[in-house]
């Protein structure tokens, strides 16, 4: 319907008026939705040259065109070219409508996230407890949009070692979104979903191990077995059974999410690296510590080229291939990633994190 409404638009009233690029703009976010992010972007950056042309830089449809193309490429993985774009939507929407309004409460949100993904962890719990007071002050605690802040925030919390902070947030965002969605909508599926990693993280596999069964089948439902989002719960429900033993199941599930995001986004992806690096644990778990240590070099290679040597990511990934080398008794290597591992949760991490506290243990236990 949208297709045949934009070839309408264009016809009637030509690819650089006003109507075109709403049509435009409203066929990229179902497109992104269906996991298309290429062509989506493709659209969205059309879109975005006409709005600038017609309204100027600083008017709020450009500002959400630039905020729905940052998501795209937040997505596909430039994390940098999505935050040079939200922080542009961020200025304008401040502009127009302040602070507290729910548009720019939206811009804090999504500029977190992608700060999120660059490291910036402390930046991005600043901006999202901002969006989660204007939603509160605006919408309320149970409406969608707060339970939205909740668990965001929960997710940054989370990476900050704050996994009780987290639990709490997750819970509130949960039980709203199945009274305002249901238990199958895609937006309680996510909230389950990052309850579910937060409680394996808390030790507490079957529950989370439940929680990832249901997400997985409303996912499998709603977007398809090779869906982006799909991909993410084969992953996420991996590595709950991993936790609990069942390394085969894990290993299945791993390969099917890889296949599906080495077919959507290509090996360098950062969502293809996450897979690499799980399955590779799944594999050392299984013994097979060379097949492990090639898929960690591919998901370093990776984070190395997409975030960089300091990013906390990356440190992940020096220190999970260092266990697999200490494993192979490969000790000197493992003892050189280890310290680099180390330096950059330092650096990027509070003091006494978990992360902070296991790769301290290793690089001491190896030193002796």
């Amino acid at each position: 319907m949208l297709e045949r409404a934009l070839r309408s638009s264009e016809i009637n009233f030509g690819a650089d008026h006003p109507n075109t690029t709403i049509v435009s703009s409203n066929l990229s976010n179902l497109l992104s939705a269906l996991g298309n992010y290429q062509e989506a972007k493709t659209l969205l950056e059309k879109a975005l040259r006409y709005d600038e042309k017609n309204f100027g830089a600083n008017h709020p449809n450009t500002a959400t065109l630039y905020s729905s193309l940052a998501l795209v490429l937040k997505a596909l993985g430039d994390y940098q070219g999505a935050k040079t774009l939200l922080e542009k939507a961020l200025r304008s929407d401040e502009k127009n409508f302040g602070a507290d309004h729910p548009t720019t409460a939206v811009d804090y949100s999504n500029l977190a996230l992608v700060l999120q993904a660059l490291g910036d962890y402390q930046g991005a719990k600043t901006l999202l407890e901002k969006a989660l007071r204007s939603d509160e002050k605006n919408f309320g605690a149970d409406h969608p949009n707060t339970a939205r802040s909740y668990s965001n925030l929960a997710t940054v919390l989370k990476t900050l070692g704050d996994y009780q902070g987290a639990k709490t947030l997750l819970e509130k965002a949960l039980l709203s979104n199945e009274i305002n969605f249901g238990a199958d909508h895609p937006n309680t599926t996510l909230v389950s979903s990052n309850l579910a990693n937060l409680l394996s993280a808390l030790g507490n596999y079957q529950g989370a191990k439940t929680l990832l069964e249901k997400a997985l089948l409303s996912n499998e439902k709603n977007f398809g077995a090779d869906h982006p989002t799909t991909a993410i719960r084969y992953s996420n429900l991996a590595m709950a059974l991993k936790d609990l033993g069942d390394y085969q199941g894990a290993k299945t599930l791993l390969e099917k999410a890889l296949r599906s995001d080495e077919k959507n986004f290509g090996a360098d992806h950062p969502t293809t690296a996450v897979d690499y690096s799980n399955l590779a644990l799944v594999l050392q778990a299984l013994g097979d510590y060379q097949g492990a240590k090639t898929l960690l070099e591919k998901a370093l290679r990776s984070a190395e080229k997409n975030l960089g040597a300091d990013h906390p990511t990356t440190a992940i990934r020096y220190s999970n291939l260092a266990v697999v080398l200490q494993d192979l008794g490969e000790y000197q290597s493992a003892l050189k990633l280890f310290k680099r591992a180390l330096d950059v949760f330092k650096a990027n991490l509070p003091e006494g994190h978990p992360y902070i506290v296991i790769v301290s243990d290793r690089l001491n236990s190896l030193s002796e």
